[in-house]
């Protein structure tokens, strides 16, 4: 039941807040994570199609597993401080996964860009989703 509240919250916190914009979105936190890996498989794997796929697959198992670890530790040592902190930090972490109310932002002002003749602030604008 906890993590019905924990949606429900974060989709009212996204609702009323949207990102929060002095912090960096967890997929930010992400790509950093992937650059790292990958500066340390690349040197450590041959430089071949087979190489190259293993470090996909290696990264492909360590991103999400990673960021499961990680999430749940923070959620299960603030849940011991506080039951009541517990869901709040998945109400927070629920509303950035979601992130609705800013990608309606940023695609309306793909959109905006995209009604005037200037292809290049479109692509900025573009640039700002992915």
């Amino acid at each position: 039941m906890m993590t019905v509240w924990a949606v429900l919250g974060g989709f009212v916190l996204d609702a009323l807040f949207g990102d929060p914009a002095w912090l960096p979105h967890p997929v930010v936190y992400m790509g950093k994570a992937i650059s790292k890996l990958e500066k340390f498989l690349r040197p450590r794997l041959p430089k071949t199609p087979q190489g190259e796929l293993l470090g996909g697959a290696v990264t492909a198992f360590c991103l999400p597993v990673g960021t499961f670890l990680v999430t749940s530790l923070v959620c299960l040592a603030a849940a011991k401080l506080s039951p009541w902190l517990g869901l709040a930090v998945q109400m927070f972490w629920c509303g950035q996964a979601l992130a609705a109310k800013g990608l309606v932002q940023e695609s309306t002002n793909v959109y905006r860009e995209l009604t005037k003749p200037d292809l290049p602030a479109a692509r900025i604008a573009v640039s700002r989703i992915v």
